[in-house]
């Protein structure tokens, strides 16, 4: 268990310095709905909670922390961030004993009415409105080398659409918690790579245009857009536990 661990912790900490040497992450991102939190506990420690973490909240924070849930579990939140933009998130987790604990969460931002605007209609008078859907759906498995040491991994479809155009990108969570480091009872390290994944790409028609050429016919033609990576990150945390 222990060399399976090692195997682990060295995969982790390769994929972080190679996504950190990538150029093209630098100063642009896509599908950044990834990044805003949930769970009240994690959000109000900043996140310094990755290495006991547990239950659902911890599958943002660190997805090994499911790994500690012995029950069925079952979560429903909703949150205002600013302005009318709520955040709702719903999870549910089970435990297989030695299979391992297995949970799904879904995670959807409201951004409520936006102005539909125009090259004609610049400032959105024209009275039309739409909502853009922005969801993160994760299916997490997470089990335990041993007493001390867990791990948990999440796959993740990010969705997002506005008319008529839509993108999507597939990523990986890998995480892993070990307590009683360096034989120090309640000191733990926690290891976390997130949003591991595709690229995001609008398609759809809303990138269709007309243009009228030379010959004054008019033709259709496709916008193309950018492909963004997600932003990814890497996070390690030594953490202490006093109680």
């Amino acid at each position: 268990m222990m060399k399976t661990l090692k195997i682990v912790l060295t995969s982790i900490l390769t994929l972080a310095v190679l996504i950190g040497g990538d150029e093209s992450r630098i100063g642009t991102s896509g599908g950044n709905q990834v990044l805003v939190p949930v769970g009240a506990r994690g959000i109000a420690m900043a996140g310094s909670e990755r290495v006991y973490s547990s239950g659902l909240e911890s599958v943002y924070w660190n997805p090994a922390g499911l790994a500690r849930s012995e029950t069925p579990t079952v979560l429903a939140s909703s949150m205002d961030l600013f302005n009318d933009i709520g955040v709702n998130y719903f999870g549910a987790s089970s435990n297989f004993d030695k299979l391992g604990s297995l949970g799904v969460t879904v995670k959807s931002i409201d951004m409520g009415d936006i102005p539909v605007t125009t090259v004609e209609d610049m400032d959105g008078l024209g009275g039309g409105t739409f909502r853009p859907t922005l969801s993160t759906f994760g299916l997490t498995y997470a089990n335990s080398f041993s007493d001390r040491a867990f791990f948990g991994v999440t796959g993740k479809v990010v969705y997002e659409s506005i008319p008529r155009a839509t993108a999507t990108a597939y990523a990986l969570d890998i995480g892993v918690q070990y307590t009683g480091l360096a034989g120090i009872e309640n000191l733990g390290l926690a290891l976390v790579l997130n949003n591991l994944g595709t690229d995001m790409h609008y398609t759809g028609s809303g990138l269709t245009n007309t243009a009228t050429g030379d010959n004054g016919i008019p033709d259709f033609y496709n916008l193309e857009s950018s492909y963004d990576k997600l932003p990814s990150t890497y996070n390690m945390s030594l953490s202490y536990q006093v109680a």
